[in-house]
Parts: structure tokens; sequence; C-alpha cells
């Protein structure tokens, strides 16, 4: 995957990477020779019929060495995920949620614990910290409880740019999956201007 891109992305975000332990060795050490660091936070394990393990769910974050980075933490609770990863002086809130109410609550709690530990909470003109808060969390924004911790540290839903397609035939899509009209797939920021 990283290959493909070249140089032209320089941050990378996968949700539900469902890697096993081989295929993280393996993905982390091509990514490493490929100039990328990865931050992961594998989802929780199953066995699979040939005996290896093998994680539900995960987040993985690649971001090119040149950039100045810093993990700032790795969370999970119940089978969601979060990874925080600061990239240039932007903090970078990236998660994975299952689609049931369980999940949903434990990642609306990750990811309050996470932003009051940052200070994403104090108004802009007391702290202008830089924060996106993105991935898959399988519920719309406006239902969302990730999203409603996002809005209380003042950051809005970053609409996708008019021109990005999602279907592979040149067709305009709202929503994050195939066909479909839900955008479960949502970035937040409190510099919504900047995104």
């Amino acid at each position: 995957m990283l290959t493909e891109f070249g140089e032209k992305k320089h941050i990378i975000i996968l949700q539900e990477s469902k890697l096993n332990e081989a295929d993280l060795r393996a993905y982390l050490k091509t990514a490493q020779l490929g100039g990328w660091n990865i931050y992961h936070q594998g989802g929780p394990p199953t066995i699979t019929v040939l005996n290896t393990r093998m994680e539900n769910g995960g987040v993985l974050v690649a971001v090119k060495k040149e950039l100045k980075q810093r993990l700032l933490k790795k969370m999970t609770r119940a089978r969601s995920q979060l990874v925080i990863v600061m990239v240039e002086g932007v903090e970078i809130f990236a998660g994975y949620c299952p689609p049931d109410s369980e999940n949903k609550a434990a990642m609306a709690e990750m990811a309050h614990e996470a932003m009051l530990e940052r200070d994403c909470f104090l108004a802009d003109n007391v702290q202008p910290r830089w924060w996106f808060l993105l991935g898959d969390f399988n519920d719309e924004a406006p239902m969302s409880p990730t999203a409603e911790v996002g809005k209380e540290a003042h950051g809005v839903v970053v609409p996708k740019a008019e021109n990005q397609t999602d279907d592979g035939e040149g067709h305009q899509s709202k929503g994050s999956r195939w066909n479909s009209s839900r955008e479960i797939d949502w970035l937040m920021s409190n510099r919504p201007e900047r995104c």
C-alpha cells in the first residue's frame, strides 16, 4: 500500500488494518525501508483456523520520516482503537469503532479522555492547538457521540471536496462506503478552514 503512494502522500490513516503478527512485522519493515514511520494500535485478537493471531479492527497511522512527528498516545477500549500522533504541530486523533452502542460509547470516552489530556477543550483564543479527529466511526457525524466530543472541543465536521469521487466511475458519492449515502468515515477539526 505505501509504495503505491510514492512521494505524493505524507500521512496515511488506515482503519480496520486486521493484520496478523507476521503481516504486521513485514509491513513495518517495508514501511521503514520506504521512508515511513508507523504508529499502530491493534484491535482485540482472534485465533484463525491456521492458529495465527489476527486483530479485529486496528488503526494505523503512517507518516513520512522527514516530517517532525511524535506519538502522543495509543488507546483501546472494548473493540475500539485510537492513535494520537503529532505531525508538524498538528494533533491527529485517528480512530476505528465497530458499529454497536458499546463501542461507540467506548470511542467517545477515549476521544474525550485524550482531548482532555491534550487541552483541546480550551477556547481557541486561550489555546491555539490545531487538531484533527478522523476515522471509521461506523456512525454518521450528526448522530455520533464521538462527534459530540469533537464539537465540545470547538471542532466541526469538514465536508468532502466537491471533486472527490468514491465509486471508481467518476460519480460523486457523499457516502463513505461504495454506493451508500451514509458518511460514516469523517474528519473533524477545530481549524476547518485550513483543511
